[in-house]
């Protein structure tokens, strides 16, 4: 048949068989997406684990400097268990 001004050649249901370069651009694209795929899943994790590290930074933080301020009770003879 004809397609796109060219004689080209279709499967029995009508369906355009693809050129030899067609069908290497086809499986490069393929492949590119695939790589794209698992680069987004990476930084997904990557995302996830970075949100995770923060909160336990955050929470570390705050374990100091609650004992920071129990230290600093005990000195003026303060029983921080005791408030």
């Amino acid at each position: 048949g004809i397609f796109d001004r060219k004689l080209r050649y279709f499967t029995a249901d009508g369906q355009l068989v693809p050129t030899p370069q067609e069908a290497e651009l086809e499986q490069r694209q393929a492949k590119e997406q695939a790589l794209l795929e698992k680069e987004q899943a990476f930084l997904e994790k990557e995302q996830a684990f970075l949100e995770k590290e923060q909160v336990f930074l955050e929470k570390e933080r705050e374990r100091q400097a609650k004992e920071k301020l129990a230290q600093k009770l005990r000195e003026l003879g303060i029983d921080p268990d005791a408030i």
